[in-house]
């Protein structure tokens, strides 16, 4: 990620467009705001997925017999992937 403001600036200047001043700056304090948020979301999915597990472990310890329509009360589901 490091290199990306660099990268943006180069683009704008290929195009023939002046960089603003501070622009590396500015594009990399977005991409440390993205990367913190990336990490926030994939703590909040992981949270997540351990609240869903937990809830059909609790769910099957309290299964007492065959559910009126077959279904059995199964394992959680595979969580979400990672952002990246």
């Amino acid at each position: 990620m490091d290199s990306w403001p660099d990268t943006d600036a180069t683009a704008l200047q290929n195009e023939g467009v002046t960089p603003p001043s501070g622009i590396t700056d500015a594009i990399a304090a977005a991409w440390q705001a993205t990367a913190a948020a990336i990490t926030k979301a994939n703590a909040d999915i992981d949270s997540v997925a351990s609240d869903v597990a937990q809830a059909y472990q609790l769910q099957n310890a309290m299964v007492t017999g065959a559910c009126s329509s077959g279904e059995a009360a199964g394992d959680p589901p595979s969580p979400p992937t990672h952002l990246s």
